[in-house]
Order: structure tokens, then C-alpha cells, then sequence
């Protein structure tokens, strides 16, 4: 059985799969100088900005008021179960004939 390297010798030999174009070295450092000439910074207007920060902040205190405001409804609707509970609670403790001579007193 032939190793791979035999197989790979054998089809390729000793060339190398790689070339290398023509008077590559000879005009690198002038396309290396010519490389920082090319890319040109590019300036992002101010107002683009704050706009993008004023979108996030928007969105943020959207977020905050929303939540804020669903903490609310659900902090009420828990008292007021505490609270109807609680009224429970008392009347179950109270026979049924004491409620209805202080209701006809009333």
C-alpha cells in the first residue's frame, strides 16, 4: 500500500503548485507605498451620530417607562387580591348570624 506522500509525489512531482508573478518583488515597496494613498478616511457627519445616540436613548427610556408602568399594574391588582383576601378571610371568621344582626342593626 502507498503512503499518500508517494501518491502525491508521483502526481505532482517536484514542482511546486504555487507561482509567484513576474517582477512581483521588484514592484512590492512601490504597491506598498501606494497602498496608504488609496484608502481615504471617511468622516461620519456629527448629526449622524447624535442621532444614532438619541434613537438609543429614546428606545432605552421607552423600554424603562413601559416596564415601569406594567410594575405598577401588577403591583395594584396584587394589593387589591391581598385586600379582597383579607375581607375573606375576616368573614370566614365570623358566623354567618353575627354578619346578619350587624347588617340589620346598621
Amino acid at each position: 500500500m502507498k503512503r499518500a506522500e508517494d501518491i502525491l509525489f508521483e502526481r505532482f512531482g517536484k514542482r511546486l503548485p504555487y507561482a509567484v508573478p513576474e517582477n512581483y518583488f521588484d514592484n512590492f515597496a512601490a504597491q506598498w507605498s501606494n497602498v496608504g494613498q488609496v484608502a481615504v478616511a471617511r468622516l461620519v457627519p456629527i448629526s449622524r451620530i447624535v442621532r444614532t445616540w438619541l434613537y438609543a436613548a429614546a428606545m432605552f427610556a421607552g423600554v424603562f417607562f413601559m416596564g415601569h408602568f406594567a410594575y405598577n399594574i401588577y403591583n395594584n391588582n396584587k394589593q387589591n387580591n391581598l385586600a379582597e383576601n383579607y375581607e375573606l378571610y375576616m368573614y370566614s371568621q365570623v358566623a354567618d348570624t353575627d354578619i346578619i344582626e350587624y347588617c340589620l342593626t346598621k
